[in-house]
């Protein structure tokens, strides 16, 4: 087995007003795809919970051409794309009914003991589970540069709660995303859709933790989009940032 495949269909609770799929709610499905992957290998999710070992994701370089509509069907498929020592890279493609890619997607990932919340090396046997590595799906970028030629335009203060977390007993890969997207100033958001998603998980948040997240915004960017915006995620009383997230943005003037 190399690639897997799984398809969904875009439920109501995945879209917004105009009846498109909001992009956190397709990362859900994206990571629905990931953990039926690993069910099926002879390492289930139990024998992680049973034995505290995990995937830690670390993160995402994912180009969208289109966001799919409400009741449309589509498929995830995702493979391996590299396993290095205690590092994984994961590639994914959505697709429609008609097979045109709509996103493409490429997530790195760290091998952990969660007892001890430390790196560690996978068996070999479950390496081997998930079947032959293959090429990535796209050129691979993952990282995010510093702020400057950037406003803050928002900071908003927030709580994490029992609800925003996983099986690691930390806040999901998903929700830093969902927040992030909740802050992109809504004259960006209303009239465009995102063309390019990084995001960099640098450590982890876990329930009661308070977080602040300052939003800033590159207008008439680089790379020919219309707005560059990072959300950067940090825990009170501290400067560095805990999670990044990176967007461009395509208005429709321009699509």
């Amino acid at each position: 087995m190399s690639i897997y495949s799984e398809t969904f269909n875009i439920e109501y609770h995945l879209i917004a007003a105009d009846l498109t799929a909001r992009f956190p709610g397709l990362m859900f499905c994206v990571q629905e795809a990931s953990i039926r992957h690993t069910e099926s290998t002879d390492y289930k999710m139990q024998w992680y919970t049973d034995n505290m070992r995990g995937w830690i994701l670390t993160n995402w370089h994912i180009e969208v051409s289109r966001m799919p509509k409400w009741n449309e069907v589509i498929t995830v498929r995702t493979w391996p794309s590299r396993f290095k020592g205690i590092v994984a890279d994961r590639s994914f493609e959505v697709l429609d009914a008609e097979g045109n890619r709509l996103v493409s997607a490429v997530a790195a990932w760290v091998y952990m003991d969660l007892a001890q919340r430390r790196p560690v090396k996978p068996p070999q046997d479950l390496v081997d589970g998930y079947g032959e590595v293959l090429p990535p799906i796209h050129e691979t970028v993952f990282a995010i540069g510093g702020h400057e030629g950037y406003n803050l335009v928002s900071t908003r203060e927030m709580t994490v709660t029992r609800r925003d977390t996983d099986t690691n007993e930390h806040a999901n890969n998903v929700r830093y995303i969902e927040w992030a997207f909740d802050d992109i100033p809504e004259a960006i958001y209303a009239s465009g859709c995102p063309a390019t998603v990084k995001v960099t998980y640098k450590r982890e948040c876990k329930a009661g933790d308070r977080l602040f997240l300052d939003c800033f915004v590159r207008e008439g960017a680089r790379l020919g989009a219309d707005a560059e915006v990072i959300v950067s995620i940090r825990k009170d009383g501290e400067d560095a940032p805990v999670c990044e997230v990176y967007t461009t943005w395509i208005t429709e003037a321009a699509t």
